[in-house]
């Protein structure tokens, strides 16, 4: 028996960004598109909610390997509804299989159902195989460990500089850090999709902001204040919890709009969503500093700068990476600076590893710089004694000579 388990991930988020009735078309148009590319070699059923299951009757028995390589490429992840020629709906799916395995329907689908809690939006097709419920009991273990860091705190801010060509820092961005009850750090990669997908997501922006509050609070009086930038997410704006305490602390703490950036990740869903755009209009208003990030790379770059009141672009590392490897790579990064000199925005440049790619931006115009070649995100103290000491070119220099 061959079995696979397929979800929409994000059908709850189309449901939010667009209306249910946008969700049940793409339901349909998601299960036509199912038995037009398997119907020949499948039997397919609606399992629960946004999932479908499919049983390959006439698929000859192949390896794990092959059988997910084929799902991940055969799965649809881009749908266009008949009455909505314009628009093109981005699918993020998942997929669980069980294949090979002498089981009853019942056990496949809960084999299935195991897999498909393993994957991962780089990995999202999934095998069975009996080490998954090791895996299973490891991702519940951490969710807990998780759940105890942001009971008891267990939070730290840490910075990453953002720099003119010379190396001197203007800015930073601040970036949430989590720790086990022995001191042990939580790697972002591990709690940032646990959080996402347990809805501790509200919980969790609260208190980076807080903890962010406190940052500020503590600043050393002989070290300048600058502005700091911190990561939303669309879902963030979203919560009504979470933006109203954003919203008090602004109107109560005016002095805090000039210090504290708005960073918008784009790579949900949500952060297209209408509501969102005027939330961030009305922080705008207020006079907050609001940036795209990873501008290139989600759902709606170009008409977000159109329904978002941004000042600042952040161009993503994923394109920086490629200059002077591919010229397409460098002609989009020439695009965005020019687009965001047009519109009068700020521009940065994300994940800035080497002076080569330092070279080509500023040639392109860029003029603000944030990566590696300049520092790694480390506790908010050991940045403030550098920022201290620091001159325009001084900085960078011993940098250089250290490296």
């Amino acid at each position: 028996m061959t079995v696979a388990l397929v979800k929409i991930d994000n059908l709850s988020q189309i449901n939010a960004a667009f209306g249910i009735s946008v969700g049940d078309a793409i339901l349909k148009a998601f299960a036509t598109e199912l038995k037009n590319r398997f119907g020949h070699h499948a039997k397919i059923y609606r399992f629960r909610g946004a999932s479908f299951a499919l049983e390959f009757t006439s698929l000859p028995l192949i390896s794990p390997e092959n059988l997910a390589l084929q799902l991940r490429e055969r799965i649809p992840t881009n749908l266009q509804l008949k009455h909505e020629q314009q628009i093109e709906y981005h699918l993020e799916c998942r997929v669980g299989c069980s294949s090979g395995n002498k089981a009853s329907p019942q056990q496949a689908a809960e084999q299935c159902l195991i897999a498909i809690k393993q994957t991962t939006q780089a990995s999202p097709v999934m095998v069975y195989y009996i080490g998954l419920i090791n895996n299973l009991l490891e991702a519940s273990s951490q969710k807990a460990k998780i759940r105890d860091a942001l009971k008891h705190n267990r939070l730290e801010m840490w910075l990453q500089p953002k720099v003119r060509a010379d190396g001197h820092i203007i800015s930073f961005e601040a970036l949430a850090r989590m720790f086990d009850e022995d001191g042990t750090m939580i790697m972002p990669n591990t709690f940032i999709p646990i959080i996402e997908s347990s809805q501790l997501q509200a919980i969790f922006a609260i208190k980076v902001f807080r903890q962010l509050l406190q940052l500020i609070r503590s600043w050393p009086k002989n070290v300048p204040l600058v502005r700091i930038a911190f990561n939303l997410s669309g879902q963030d704006i979203l919560s009504d919890r979470f933006f109203k305490v954003l919203i008090q602390t602004y109107m109560n703490h005016p002095e805090l709009i000039p210090l504290l950036e708005i960073e918008i990740t784009e790579t949900s869903v949500f952060s297209t969503h209408k509501e969102t755009g005027r939330r961030l209009n009305t922080l705008a208003r207020m006079g907050v500093s609001i940036a795209i990030d990873d501008f290139g790379t989600g759902h709606a770059s170009l008409s977000q700068l159109i329904d978002i009141s941004a000042d600042t672009i952040k161009i993503d590392r994923r394109f920086v990476s490629q200059m002077g490897i591919s010229e397409r790579h460098t002609q989009i990064v020439n695009a965005a600076i020019l687009l965001a000199k047009s519109l009068k925005l700020n521009v940065i440049a994300e994940g800035i590893e080497t002076e080569a790619q330092l070279l080509q931006l500023t040639a392109l115009g860029c003029e603000q710089f944030q990566g590696y070649l300049f520092g790694k995100p480390a506790p908010a103290n050991l940045w403030l004694k550098t920022f201290q000491m620091q001159t325009p070119t001084h900085w960078f220099a011993n940098k250089k000579s250290a490296n």
